[in-house]
């Protein structure tokens, strides 16, 4: 049996009055969820348009088997270091792959043979958050991405309020009486994890 043909708007409508609730709204999703647990994602833009980045091989093989249409790239937390596994991104699907920028970008000869080994586009950051051979740019990039989940029920990290913090000195300076406004970064509140084992059990 087929069903007819309904246009999103009229589909949206009617999610409510099957008790779906709005949880949130993204540029290019909604995503619904009922009580029962299951949910509804709603693309906003034609299908065609959504190009998704993604850092975890299975999300990679889900979206290439579910909308094949689909352009992916591979974001930089993938760790793209290394000619095997821009190898083994590109037999997953990737169409494009964004190299992990601190070890790569200055690497001529790896990059020279990342590009000769594999067809999909290769994509540099070239302007990254942390300088050439960082110890601390993992963390630096997880609190990034922390920050920009004000939407989430976390809320992310906030710009807090402005506090007054005196300038530190400098040597051979002596302290000095201005001030400088300095933002504070607050976590928002924690979200309790399902209990695992008996998520597993059931």
């Amino acid at each position: 049996m087929k069903l007819p043909a309904v246009s999103k708007a009229r589909f949206v409508r009617t999610l409510p009055r099957l008790g779906f609730i709005l949880e949130h709204q993204k540029g290019s999703h909604q995503k619904w969820r009922h009580p029962d647990g299951r949910f509804v994602y709603v693309f906003l833009h034609p299908r065609e348009d959504i190009r998704p980045t993604v850092s975890l091989p299975y999300l990679l093989d889900l979206i290439k088997r579910r909308y094949p249409q689909f352009r992916v790239t591979v974001g930089v937390f993938a760790g793209v270091d290394h000619v095997q596994k821009a190898r083994t991104w590109e037999e997953l699907g990737a169409d494009c792959i964004t190299l992990e920028s601190l070890s790569v970008n200055r690497r001529f000869p790896l990059l020279t043979s990342l590009r000769k080994t594999v067809r999909c586009d290769l994509m540099l950051l070239v302007d990254t958050n942390c300088l050439q051979s960082c110890p601390f740019s993992r963390a630096h990039m997880v609190a990034l991405s922390h920050a920009s989940q004000v939407g989430h029920p976390s809320r992310g990290v906030q710009r807090g309020p402005l506090r007054r913090e005196p300038a530190r000195s400098r040597p051979g300076v002596g302290l000095s009486s201005r001030a400088r406004a300095v933002p504070v970064l607050q976590a928002g509140p924690l979200v309790e994890p399902p209990n695992l084992p008996e998520a597993l059990d059931g």
